[in-house]
């Protein structure tokens, strides 16, 4: 939810696929503030379903690089807080999927050069966390089963998401792509 002054307006770009991100950004562009109002509340209704919420997620992954390039300026430390606020609450977890498997392949790494009981471990843990994150990604009844199935399903799958989203950026995603995601039923 957002509000802002009609006058402060901006024409949201035609083949933008993030229209809410995109109107705060602008005013934070055009040196606005934006405040956060502690007592607005506001629910989103999600479809309950692991692979709805992942096409979902491709096409706002889609969406969040688009933005980043538009906006890319706003990660100018000259911007200060807004600066240190677009790195870390967004474009920081939009590079997650590419961190995961940097660290995946340095650990492999290592191993493989340098074996050590606590770097063997560590890969191991990383190895068994995607494990559970793939049963529980291929299994309903294990995703709903346990938390320690679901949680790892459901970090992998949504950063799988912004992996599929990012190669969508590069081919040039367009409006035909968006489907909308059935609510829950009440």
């Amino acid at each position: 939810m957002l509000a802002l002054r009609s006058e402060d307006y901006q024409q949201i770009p035609e083949q933008a696929f993030a229209d809410d991100l995109i109107v705060a950004l602008q005013q934070a562009a055009a040196g606005r503030r934006i405040v956060f109002a502690e007592d607005a509340r506001g629910t989103e209704q999600t479809t309950g379903d692991l692979w709805n919420e992942y096409d979902r997620r491709v096409r706002i992954g889609a969406g969040n690089y688009q933005v980043l390039t538009w906006f890319h300026e706003l990660l100018d430390p000259r911007n200060g807080v807004v600066a240190l606020e677009f790195a870390s609450h967004k474009a920081l977890r939009w590079c997650m999927p590419a961190v995961l498997l940097a660290v995946l392949v340095a650990n492999v790494t290592i191993v493989l050069l340098a074996p050590s009981a606590s770097t063997t471990a560590l890969l191991g843990a990383q190895l068994a966390c995607y494990g559970l994150a793939g049963v529980g990604m291929a299994n309903e009844r294990a995703r709903s089963a346990s938390a320690l199935i679901s949680l790892p399903a459901y970090f992998l799958s949504m950063n799988l998401a912004f992996a599929v989203g990012f190669r969508k950026f590069l081919s040039g995603p367009s409006i035909d792509d968006w489907k909308s995601t059935r609510g829950v039923e009440k």
